[in-house]
């Protein structure tokens, strides 16, 4: 390898690594808001009956394990990928409990600030299989709620509802991936035209 090769490849690595650890930094206060107020939201909304007492308790206990997982990996690796995969299967937990523990129809619009987050990283792999998780889990809270005959919140079933539904998280799902496809495609552009940059003026100044 030749020398301009070795610092260039090293001005990546370093351009990478403190991009991760602010992506990182952003995201792990994020999540402590989310799983914290979140937590205590759903432990009061349970005892003041807008959601039921169990599936508030229940979803306050997520939400504080959660909060105590992403702390911990977020101390142990601040510069890497897992915080990024730990917190979004921490998300999609809660995500599944406020879907079938609530009496909130509209719940499902929850994972559309999770997709939108996680956009930043320009990982297509992990929205993908995140949206894709996110349309069967809405398909079966569809099935649940044509098989009871009522909506979540126990009023009479509302097809327009539904319908609006499976249109929105579905069309959500798809632009969220073509944006992020399209996002990692511009940044490796860009990435690319600094190492050509910095290529040609170590090139120059070492000839």
């Amino acid at each position: 390898m030749r020398a301009s090769d070795f610092i260039i490849h090293n001005i990546l690595m370093l351009i990478g690594d403190e991009r991760m650890k602010t992506l990182n930094k952003v995201v792990f206060g994020l999540m402590v808001y989310v799983f914290a107020s979140g937590g205590l939201g759903f432990l009061i909304a349970g005892f003041i009956d807008v959601v039921p007492l169990v599936g508030g308790c229940i979803l306050f206990a997520k939400c504080m394990i959660s909060l105590g997982i992403t702390i911990y990996v977020y101390k142990k690796d601040n510069e890497g990928d897992t915080l990024k995969n730990v917190s979004m299967v921490c998300l999609m937990i809660v995500y599944v409990g406020m879907i079938f523990l609530t009496k909130v129809d509209a719940a499902y619009a929850f994972g559309f600030v999770v997709l939108c987050v996680y956009v930043l990283f320009f990982d297509v792999k992990l929205i993908t299989i995140t949206g894709i998780s996110m349309i069967i889990l809405n398909a079966i809270s569809v099935v649940v709620r044509l098989v009871n005959n009522k909506m979540h919140s126990g009023k009479p079933i509302d097809g327009r509802f539904i319908f609006v539904q499976c249109v929105c998280v579905c069309a959500f799902v798809v632009i969220i991936i073509i944006v992020t496809h399209l996002s990692k495609k511009f940044n490796d552009e860009k990435i690319r035209k600094i190492e050509i940059f910095f290529s040609t003026f170590l090139t120059c100044l070492i000839s």
